[in-house]
């Protein structure tokens, strides 16, 4: 009996997996192409504001403090909680692998950590995308569901964002996901069983309203999806009454997957509430922010901004294949129109939401991107099904199909772990697009590392014991033996890591007792404000450039070096 039980379990397992292999294949893909360098290949501008909020966050959890969950009006819960997985894992393979606490001196341990709040991050977005596939493999078939899949890992911009310790690659992710089980519990799922009264009683309902709530957990700004989804259910019921009865039960289900994955909601719901209301109206709608648009310092960059990131962030694929979907449009099947119907509503809902604030970063506009992206794999599915797949034989489809993801594969390749760095060839790259879009998170991390471990810029200099800090040399003689590397504030937080893994120290080029002792400073050249450097003299030294392209000046400092000789 033991043996027949255990055979069943065994086949059930086997059929099991036999039936989600496409699903096990898009979580694969998604996290190895995450691995490369992870944890060593960036830091944002508040990643440190993060992983303070996770420490927290953590210890609002494991001490019961639940009130300490609460952190931040975004609210970014998801990330606290796998940040703080993250970091119970670096401690385990401190103390089980090695054998040893993590130790506070070593410039290491600030990589590891990194790498393990990051790699859980990737983990969570794989199964996220293997959901997705799953539910649009239902609602499209599978042959779209492999190239949204295969485009989607691929997008410059997108891999990108679910590679870093923030918000934009969860909250695309997760709106995306509840959108496609929300479409499949009551939109797809009406068309082919209309019988079917029940429809929230399905996993496709729980899915929908998890995913939502994980979305709303991430980021305020995906509330946008409770009004939205609820239009979607009018549109396609055109009665207020049957939509509500499939509304209220999956918005019930939204609050109660919100309020038992928050903890601070269990014991002081009224202030999270109050902070997460202030967060969308104080900062959210009325706070700008200045960033470099087209050359100009604005405060605003205007309703065109976001057209202008997808132009520029967007894949190779995305133009051409909204083109295509446009093209084919009035020969696709009905459900597929609907489907590109309803994509594109929720993109331009979400597009909307984003553009009326004053305050507009180009990542913001992730959620959008990958919806766009959805509707371009439909053109190219029809390109590739009904105009050229079915017209070769069948022994050449798989050659056909490695050749439609090379491009993809080979910018992958090209950009070798700076994903920031990528901007559409078809409006000039890299060299014309930090002219348009100034980069907010540094991009070239491993060439300024690069540069600064060039033994010719060690010359003159000692680099740092572990033992040893800035704060603690600053006033004494021995500082002129270190070396120290100035930075605009903004990029400081980004670059610091990487100065001192190579034996110098990162300073913030404004800070005048540090900036008087510093030998280089580095300015990128979209920004490159030396001219305005009043304090002591600076002579250019060289360049950093990546691909080809220049990206920061450097120079030397006049106080330390003899300048007017020779490099």
């Amino acid at each position: 009996m033991t043996v027949l039980i255990l055979r069943k379990v065994k086949n059930k397992i086997v059929e099991v997996l036999s039936d989600l292999r496409y699903e096990m294949f898009a979580f694969l893909l998604f996290v190895l192409t995450r691995l490369n360098n992870l944890g060593y290949d960036m830091f944002n501008t508040d990643v440190w504001k993060w992983k303070s909020r996770i420490y927290d966050f953590g210890e609002g959890i494991f001490t019961l403090s639940f009130e300490k969950t609460l952190q931040r009006y975004h609210p970014g819960v998801t990330l606290m909680w796998l940040g703080a997985l993250g970091v119970k894992l670096q401690s385990f393979y401190y103390k089980v692998v090695l054998g040893f606490s993590p130790p506070d001196n070593d410039i290491q341990t600030v990589f590891i950590l990194h790498f393990f709040q990051k790699i859980v991050i990737v983990l969570a977005l794989g199964l996220a995308v293997a959901a997705i596939f799953f539910a649009l493999k239902k609602i499209a078939g599978i042959s779209l569901a492999v190239i949204f899949v295969l485009l989607l890992n691929f997008e410059p911009f997108y891999i990108a964002l679910t590679r870093v310790v923030h918000l934009e690659g969860l909250l695309a992710t997760f709106m995306l996901a509840a959108f496609l089980w929300f479409y499949l519990a009551f939109i797809h799922q009406s068309d082919v069983a209309p019988q079917n009264k029940k429809f929230y009683h399905n996993k496709s309902f729980l899915f929908a309203s998890f995913f939502a709530a994980c979305a709303v957990l991430t980021k305020t700004s995906a509330l946008i999806i409770l009004p939205t989804f609820g239009l979607m259910l009018y549109f396609n019921s055109k009665n207020i009454i049957s939509s509500l009865k499939y509304y209220i039960p999956w918005l019930v289900l939204v609050s109660v997957f919100f309020i038992l994955l928050w903890p601070a909601m269990w014991v002081q719901p009224v202030s999270v509430l109050n902070e997460l209301s202030k967060g969308i109206f104080d900062t959210g709608v009325e706070e700008g922010h200045i960033q470099l648009y087209f050359g100009e310092l604005v405060d605003d960059p205007g309703p065109t901004f976001y057209f202008v990131v997808l132009l520029l962030r967007s894949s190779l694929y995305m133009i051409p294949g909204f083109l295509l979907t446009l093209f084919s449009y009035k020969k696709l099947s009905n459900s597929k129109k609907k489907f590109i119907k309803y994509t594109l509503f929720f993109s331009a809902m979400y597009f909307i939401e984003m553009t009326i604030p004053t305050k507009k970063l180009d990542r913001y506009i992730l959620p959008a991107l990958v919806l766009q992206l959805m509707t371009s794999a439909v053109g190219l599915e029809y390109f590739f099904r009904e105009l050229f797949v079915t017209k070769i034989k069948a022994v050449y489809k798989y050659l056909v199909a490695i050749c439609f993801i090379l491009p993809a594969f080979f910018t992958y390749l090209y950009l070798n772990g700076d994903y920031f760095s990528y901007y559409s060839p078809y409006f000039g790259g890299l060299r014309v697009g930090i002219k348009v879009l100034e980069p907010k998170w540094l991009i070239g991390q491993k060439q300024i590392k690069g540069f600064f471990s060039d033994p010719v810029v060690w010359a003159d200099f000692e680099p740092f014991a572990k033992e040893e800090s800035l704060d603690g040399l600053l006033y004494k003689s021995t500082i002129n033996e270190r070396l120290l590397v100035g930075f605009p504030e903004k990029y400081y937080t980004q670059v610091w890591p990487f100065i001192r893994e190579v034996g110098a120290w990162a300073t913030i080029k404004t800070l005048t007792p540090q900036a008087v002792k510093t030998a280089y400073f580095v300015y990128p050249v979209w920004d490159d404000t030396s001219a305005d450097e009043d304090r002591f003299e600076i002579e250019y030294l060289g360049s950093i450039s990546e691909r080809g392209v220049k990206l920061y000046n450097v120079y030397r400092s006049c106080r330390i070096f003899d300048c007017g000789r020779e490099n």
